[in-house]
């Protein structure tokens, strides 16, 4: 019993630090963005439909919820 505790006061204390460092870590991120927010620009992101280029922002709500779904990959040279 005394060891079964130990493992849940650990996985405790586990989550409130995971918990803690996402929280760190999103109010870093939103204090950096504030602090260049002038620096910043709009990103139009395009993609292919049909054969040829369109800008994602001027798709139809159900396109857009299509382009979210989709999985990204990363592509690999190999040698």
């Amino acid at each position: 019993m005394g060891n079964m505790n130990i493992v849940q006061n650990a996985t405790k204390f586990c989550s409130i630090k995971t918990i803690k460092n996402t929280w760190l870590m999103k109010t870093k991120t939103r204090k950096i963005l504030e602090e260049n927010k002038s620096q910043r620009s709009k990103c139009l992101v395009y993609t292919r439909v049909m054969g040829y280029h369109r800008p994602v922002e001027s798709f139809n709500i159900g396109k857009k919820g299509e382009h979210q779904q989709r999985t990204h990959f990363e592509e690999t040279i190999i040698y």
